[in-house]
């Protein structure tokens, strides 16, 4: 997945990537930071939560960053994460909470820009800079398409919709990070696909083709092709979430099930 991470400098990733794992930290000192952190953030934002909703925040965000990636990210990356999210790198900001924050961390993890600082620690401390085979890269891409796709649907069994898919034009150019959203969102579409969710059938194609023409309609001729592809399957996913909302589909049962019963040497997803 794409994110505007790529575009930090190298030399901030750099240096938080050499500090102390988060998961070897103690939980206390652990969550003091973390709740200084939020403090300075919400000042900054002219907002002033009380202490009780910073603890309990905090320590929702703090079971889950050690949980996942506690031996994998240092605190200082944790801290970068967080601030780019805050600043925008990840879209519009609406409010704190331990989930959104998460989301900030997971996105630095997966970014390119950490791996190939990682990769050039490496080629300095004089060891050999591990290569991703198709295979590593397949399976990566099929875990996280598992996680934003599960994620995606619960948000949509909250609100209602998607972010970043607007009726019109304007709305839809709008958007803040739109085009990496709705990429991301056409990706999950063609997994559930390939993992057989989604039948691909005469109807589905007709529907996308569909989709497709209309949004391409909705960009203009002057937006690239790829453009138009991704909005046009990102609709043919919430298309698919409203479908299974208003059928009381279990989506969540589905993807759990799919989770446990496919091996790792079957999970590979190339789009």
């Amino acid at each position: 997945m794409y994110s505007r991470i790529d575009n930090t400098p190298y030399s901030r990733i750099s240096s938080a990537v050499r500090g102390q794992k988060y998961g070897s930290l103690e939980q206390g000192d652990a969550r003091t930071g973390l709740s200084e952190l939020l403090a300075q953030q919400y000042e900054r934002k002219g907002q002033n939560p009380d202490a009780e909703f910073i603890t309990k925040t905090v320590g929702l965000l703090d079971a889950d960053l050690r949980r996942y990636y506690g031996q994998t990210l240092t605190f200082e990356e944790v801290e970068l994460a967080i601030d780019l999210g805050l600043h925008g790198e990840y879209g519009d900001y609406n409010g704190l909470n331990a989930d959104r924050l998460f989301r900030f961390v997971r996105a630095y993890a997966m970014s390119d820009a950490r791996a190939d600082a990682i990769r050039q620690e490496k080629v300095s401390a004089g060891q050999a800079a591990p290569r991703k085979t198709r295979e590593d890269v397949g399976l990566l891409n099929w875990n996280a398409m598992l996680r934003y796709t599960r994620e995606r649907w619960q948000e949509f069994r909250t609100s209602g919709r998607l972010e970043g898919l607007g009726s019109t034009r304007g709305e839809i150019l709008s958007q803040m990070l739109g085009m990496v959203q709705r990429h991301n969102m056409a990706h999950a579409y063609k997994w559930l696909k390939s993992v057989g969710v989604i039948a691909v059938d005469a109807a589905c194609m007709a529907l996308e083709a569909k989709s497709l023409q209309e949004a391409a309609r909705l960009l203009g001729d002057d937006a690239p092709r790829w453009q138009a592809e991704d909005l046009g399957y990102a609709k043919m996913l919430e298309g698919f979430f409203t479908v299974c909302r208003s059928q009381s589909f279990d989506l969540a049962a589905v993807l759990a099930e799919l989770d446990r019963n496919t091996p790792a040497g079957e999970r590979r997803f190339w789009s």
